[in-house]
């Protein structure tokens, strides 16, 4: 059976991949080691493939609301610590030998597109748990379903006149 933590827990995962971009930074190992920064960020992108595989797999119309607020909150801080994770990087890139600036700007390309695919996750999420969002979207779908006939193209555009 899966639990809160199931899900959770990769996402979790990812928050510190990305606090570890920081740390790297912090410690100045960044001008170090650009082979561990380089392993780092391949690690922070497999985290968030994971996170971004799981929450796109799985169907969560059954979870509780309690689930969905705890998973909205963990991808709120995943957001934010990947925001920041490729702030660190994208200053330093420049800074980085052309043996290793190559790798590095490829697996961070992806690691942005990850970090933008989570955000919109995450805001998807955020409204699913917004219980007024909620509501306003269930009334519309509600409202396109009574629609009775869709005219035809052509006729609807005669009916228009200039």
């Amino acid at each position: 059976m899966t639990t809160l933590t199931t899900y959770a827990l990769p996402i979790y995962q990812a928050v510190v991949c990305n606090l570890t971009l920081e740390k790297l930074k912090q410690e100045e190992n960044v001008h170090k080691d650009y082979a561990e920064l380089l392993g780092k960020l391949v690690q922070c992108l497999k985290s968030s493939r994971i996170v971004i595989e799981i929450l796109t797999k799985t169907d969560f119309a059954a979870a509780p609301k309690d689930s969905i607020g705890s998973i909205s909150v963990a991808l709120s801080t995943l957001v934010l610590t990947g925001r920041h994770g490729r702030e660190v990087i994208r200053r330093e890139l420049p800074d980085v030998p052309e043996q290793y600036r190559t790798a590095i700007s490829t697996v961070f390309s992806d690691f942005e597109e990850n970090v933008v695919f989570i955000e919109e996750i995450a805001e998807a999420w955020a409204m699913a748990y917004d219980e007024l969002t909620s509501s306003e979207i269930r009334q519309a779908l509600s409202d396109s379903n009574k629609k009775k006939e869709i005219p035809e193209w052509r006729a609807a555009l005669a009916a228009v006149s200039d």
